[in-house]
């Protein structure tokens, strides 16, 4: 089935996004493959399960079929933040976990992934696990309701919903964090206590572009 829906994909997105996305997309999932295999042989980068694919090959609801996000973008964003042992970074969405591998070079406390999907929880505990991560935490739940932890200072969310949806997502975070980052939703221009620090373009694929919202000074909740 995966195989045969992985296809179907492909043929859409030839259809939808033409064939210089498509062959860049196609390139990218090598990159993720070579990324994994240089990570402990894990798997950030295999498509989708059943769980987040239609039989026709298409996300199920508004879910991206767990595209992964770009690992050298993502280290941009965090060296624009200066992490220290006092941050904790929470990935809303997590997927497989390839923002939270990326996130565990750096000098955070607790890296902290949050999903719907019990099939991306599970291998996302996997490959954190094979790496030797001792100060991860996994959170199974509806990104709506579930009670994220009081101490997040850092928010990355790789457009795993409509932006609407993503705002609700931040309101729940209090105290809120010192600082949001957005990837490949350029929608949202403004964050309620948030300024806007950063906006980074990704030439080849605008999928990978970045928003990185700072706290307003005296912002605390």
């Amino acid at each position: 089935m995966h195989v045969l829906a992985r296809a179907r994909q492909i043929q859409r997105n030839l259809s939808a996004d033409g064939l210089r996305a498509t062959l860049y997309k196609s390139y990218y999932y090598g990159l993720g493959y070579v990324f994994d295999a240089f990570h402990e042989r894990i798997d950030t980068t295999s498509p989708a399960t059943q769980e987040t694919l239609t039989e026709n090959g298409t996300p199920r609801g508004d879910r991206t079929a767990a595209f992964p996000c770009h690992p050298g973008v993502l280290r941009r964003a965090l060296d624009a933040l200066a992490v220290s042992a006092n941050d904790v970074f929470l990935d809303i969405g997590c997927g497989k976990g390839r923002a939270l591998v990326v996130a565990r070079r750096y000098p955070f406390q607790r890296i902290i992934g949050v999903d719907l999907i019990p099939s991306h929880i599970r291998v996302c505990r996997r490959n954190l696990e094979r790496l030797g991560s001792r100060n991860h935490q996994l959170i199974l739940g509806d990104a709506l309701k579930i009670d994220y932890p009081s101490d997040v200072t850092v928010c990355f969310l790789f457009k795993p919903f409509p932006e609407p949806v993503i705002l609700a997502c931040l309101a729940r975070l209090l105290p809120r964090p010192r600082a949001v980052i957005l990837m490949g939703s350029d929608a949202l221009k403004h964050l309620p206590g948030y300024r806007l620090q950063e906006t980074y373009r990704h030439g080849p694929s605008d999928r990978f572009d970045y928003l990185l919202f700072t706290r307003e000074p005296g912002v605390e909740s």
